[in-house]
């Protein structure tokens, strides 16, 4: 069950702690819903998905798409959710 969505409508500045690859959404999340990251998982399916599950300290899982991830290094690869 989906609680929230979080998003980060900071297109001008790509640098807002809440816009990935920085963790920001990651750790308001984790804060309003005292969800412990490092057991947590970032599925996604681009680079900056995985760096913000990575910097917040979760294990993080890629979804094969046109845009798999070629920078980082995900600990799983899936071919769909």
């Amino acid at each position: 069950e989906i609680q929230k969505y979080y998003y980060a409508p900071y297109m001008t500045d790509s640098n807002h702690p809440m816009r990935k690859p920085n963790p920001g959404m990651l750790e308001a999340a984790a804060q309003e819903y005292d969800v412990d990251l490092n057991s947590s998982w970032m599925i996604g399916d681009k680079d900056v998905d995985v760096l913000a599950g990575q910097t917040a300290g979760c294990r993080t899982i890629v979804i094969k798409s046109s845009h798999t991830p070629q920078n980082v290094k995900p600990d799983y690869f899936a071919a769909n959710m």
